[in-house]
């Protein structure tokens, strides 16, 4: 009867951590989500910047984009307490952002 007490208490446990790693996975992915969102905004504010540039509005899209940096800057910093808890990685260039690089080094 002990064992069963014991396995029962153990089942629980495991459907509580369980439960608790749900909810970090749906806070992680909103974060993720905002963030890709966020990214394809940029991507075509720069896109839209590139075809201003070759009608020759360069110093707005300059401005622009020093605004659009910052902002960024304050958005990323705003969300490290997200994933401040978990190890560091080098993050991986997703097709957006290549895009992002691309375009913003043909800016300059």
């Amino acid at each position: 009867k002990k064992i069963l007490v014991d396995l029962l208490k153990k089942i629980q446990d495991e459907e509580a951590e369980h439960i608790r790693l749900e909810e970090e996975l749906k806070k992680l992915s909103e974060a993720l989500e905002m963030y890709e969102h966020q990214y394809e905004i940029v991507l075509g504010d720069l896109k839209l910047m590139e075809r201003r540039r070759s009608n020759g509005t360069t110093t707005r899209c300059s401005e622009v984009t020093n605004a659009i940096a910052v902002e960024a800057a304050e958005n990323l910093s705003a969300r490290a307490h997200i994933t401040s808890r978990f190890t560091r990685r080098i993050p991986k260039v997703s097709q957006v952002q290549r895009e992002i690089i691309t375009l913003e080094s043909k800016l300059r």
